[in-house]
């Protein structure tokens, strides 16, 4: 979300169509340019045409308050792209707020 605020855009790109329809009934779509297998844009297609050097994502592993915190970022944005997410995720978003401020799993207590 903070990208597109700031005109960049993102892409997913090769889906599966079984993902495909996944991230198209959470709204990803709304946050995300993505792209069935085979279905490249043009722009993106032009881009890739022109660029010689690509380096690979680092990954690190968070520790578990920031994996907590990402986790309930990503599932805010997706209630924010489509309300109808916040039934979906209500039960998630809950226990992520509660592990989050030290309240636990109640089903673990």
């Amino acid at each position: 979300m903070r990208l597109r605020k700031q005109g960049g855009r993102a892409y997913l790109v090769n889906l599966s169509p079984k993902n495909y329809e996944v991230l198209r009934t959470l709204g990803v779509q709304r946050l995300l340019d993505c792209h069935l297998e085979g279905a490249l844009p043009d722009d993106l297609q032009e881009l890739l045409r022109h660029t010689t050097v690509f380096y690979p994502v680092a990954h690190n592993a968070p520790d578990q308050q920031t994996r907590t915190a990402v986790m309930l970022d990503a599932h805010d944005d997706l209630i924010r792209a489509d309300p109808s997410n916040l039934m979906k995720f209500k039960d998630v978003v809950d226990l992520l707020r509660r592990e989050r401020t030290g309240g636990g799993d109640p089903e673990k207590e």
